[in-house]
């Protein structure tokens, strides 16, 4: 059994061929070019037309119209948009000075490489799988760290949770509050077939990866819904004896454990105790994180439906 976890894997088709190309192929007239280059959007007084959405949209998997078809009923507004979207994160970035450098990428293709235990060719052959070419999905990583780091800069940085506002939250949902002592648990689960070993050897190559992942500080969230479970604050002694063992065996400052079954590894994430009923430190920043996560979510819908449309005029005309 194969694992990958690529970000924003998006299926690429051909890329469309410019209005001159179309007109020549097709024997074409003004109307048809007036049609291929018509003008869908602007943003800060740059004319985006049809022909260069329609390029967009068949590098990142949408069918692409045929030639002449139209755009008020063809064109996809929401694609639009995230055209828009990336063009102004892109001059947010040259304002900020941020730039993705290749070695940056590569490192990044390399963790891949790792995590799905194959060589670049290997990798090549993943991707093409989806519909990628090794160029396309360097691209889309640097689009995305870019992204992220712009984030980061224009909303991340602002937001600050403090105590008090642990505090808040803690009374407006009181069921947060442990009753008693308990750990508060998340787990990743690597199955494997019980009748094959080469599949047991896969699985546990990929857990102990990710053990050495969620040790340096990654968000378990990233392995995807299949294999993460936020199992919450628990009682030891409600859990398997396997998971029990394992807790019970850690010491005050590890975060992680290892844990084999018959069906499958598991890697526990220790996130936060509780004793005496008294709120850890671990505790309140696991509330805290959480209510940056939803702030920084609700910032960010903010700064791209209003802060940078009203910062680079945009205006979309179909």
């Amino acid at each position: 059994m194969r694992y990958i976890r690529l970000i924003y894997v998006i299926a690429a088709l051909s890329v469309l061929a410019t209005s001159a190309q179309a007109v020549g192929e097709t024997g074409g007239s003004e109307e048809h070019v007036r049609v291929l280059d018509n003008v869908v959007a602007v943003l800060d007084g740059e004319p985006i037309t049809a022909s260069e959405l329609r390029e967009y949209r068949a590098s990142h998997g949408s069918p692409v119209d045929e030639p002449g078809a139209g755009t008020s009923g063809s064109l996809d507004r929401k694609l639009l948009e995230d055209m828009l979207l990336s063009k102004m994160l892109q001059q947010e970035a040259r304002e900020l000075g941020i730039a993705v450098a290749d070695v940056q990428i590569d490192s990044y293709v390399e963790q891949i490489q790792a995590q799905n235990g194959v060589d670049r060719e290997g990798l090549i052959e993943l991707l093409k799988s989806q519909g990628l070419t090794l160029e396309q999905y360097r691209e889309q990583v640097r689009s995305d760290i870019l992204r992220a780091r712009v984030l980061s800069v224009r909303v991340s940085n602002k937001i600050n949770i403090v105590d008090e506002d642990v505090e808040r939250f803690l009374k407006e949902h009181p069921e947060r509050v442990p009753e008693s002592d308990g750990i508060y648990v998340q787990q990743v689960s690597f199955p494997f077939e019980s009748d094959s070993e080469k599949s047991k050897l896969t699985a546990k190559s990929f857990a102990e990866s990710a053990a050495s992942e969620l040790k340096s500080g990654a968000d378990p969230r990233q392995y995807g819904p299949r294999r993460f479970v936020d199992l919450g604050y628990v009682d030891p002694a409600d859990l398997r004896s396997e998971f029990r063992s394992a807790l019970d065996s850690m010491g005050k400052e590890e975060k992680t454990a290892f844990v084999e079954t018959p069906e499958s590894f598991y890697v526990l994430l220790v996130k936060a105790r509780i004793k005496d009923g008294e709120l850890s430190e671990d505790f309140k920043n696991q509330i805290k994180s959480e209510l940056k996560d939803k702030r920084f979510r609700e910032a960010t819908e903010k700064y791209i439906t209003d802060s940078l449309p009203e910062k680079y005029q945009v205006e979309i005309k179909i």
